[in-house]
């Protein structure tokens, strides 16, 4: 049984330094491209990306 314990809470640790690791990736791709600056703030605004490309492609 403690081995089972210790095995879990190994498993839960890795699983959460694997999700700050990717967080961590996330905010500085937003921070140092244009493109993740763009996409985070589109998802902020609740806007659709999709949309404004189209019509973004369009007008040209």
């Amino acid at each position: 049984m403690l081995f089972n314990d210790k095995s879990n809470y190994r498993e839960l640790f890795q699983i959460a330094e694997q999700a700050k690791r990717r967080a961590e990736i996330a905010r500085l791709r937003e921070l140092n491209t244009l493109k993740g600056h763009v996409e985070s703030v589109v998802k902020l605004k609740g806007l659709d990306i999709d949309t404004i490309q189209q019509n973004y492609t369009s007008n040209n």
